[in-house]
């Protein structure tokens, strides 16, 4: 079963990517660097750098930098908090151009995870305030996100997962869903890769959905 379902994450994404091509909207390629550190038995920190390409891959849209750490309350729990850093190629229809802004995130993570037989389980429920860096124009981006996953585990060194990541926003609704395919590589103890795509549909306006792949080197210390 494993390796049946690794092979339908790969077929997923291998799909998206020539759906990508068929329907010819703007592609997008998330790349990132994630570094883990456990500092107590229960509390984790957590470092990440990303860089976010558009058009096609070829400009960069944005460049990120998160801190935060996690308490894992017990088995099945686990509660977290982060702070991101994004700069941001923001189009600007008014003046007709392209601006470079800076803005903050945080978020705050209450995470369960549960295993049945050989599947895995997690719902991560998630709020977000995020603000452009002057102007604050965006203070009112305050965003519920509840994410649901299930992924597959095994003695290999591959785990496939798919997830569901609906968004409200606070006077604005349920307004986007986010479904993705991944999948873990695990290269040795300290370090993974993990490849994924996903598709983003607007739920309150109907614009074609959005293309992303994605790749991210991870290393615990």
């Amino acid at each position: 079963m494993t390796r049946y379902l690794t092979a339908l994450i790969v077929l997923l994404l291998t799909a998206s990517c020539f759906t990508v091509r068929a329907q010819d909207p703007s592609l997008r390629l998330w790349t990132g660097i994630q570094v883990e550190k456990k500092v107590l038995k229960k509390i984790t920190i957590q470092a990440t750098a990303q860089a976010r390409f558009i058009e096609n891959v070829s400009d960069l849209g944005s460049y990120i930098g998160e801190l935060g750490a996690a308490y894992k309350l017990n088995k099945h729990w686990e509660v977290a908090g982060y702070y991101r850093f994004i700069g941001k190629r923001n189009w600007k229809p008014n003046r007709e151009v392209y601006v470079n802004e800076q803005m903050h995130r945080f978020y705050a993570d209450l995470s369960y995870q549960h295993k049945i037989g050989i599947i895995r389980f997690e719902n991560r429920l998630r709020y977000q305030n995020q603000f452009t860096d002057v102007t604050r124009e965006q203070a009112n981006r305050d965003y519920l996100r509840n994410k649901a996953e299930v992924s597959l585990p095994n003695k290999s060194r591959f785990t496939p997962g798919i997830s569901a990541d609906l968004f409200y926003g606070f006077g604005l609704g349920f307004d986007v869903i986010r479904y993705r395919a991944n999948l873990d590589i695990k290269l040795n103890k300290h370090n993974t890769i993990t490849v994924y795509g996903f598709t983003e549909q607007e739920l309150i306006e109907t614009p074609d959905p959005t293309y992303t792949l994605g790749i991210t080197y991870k290393l615990k210390l």
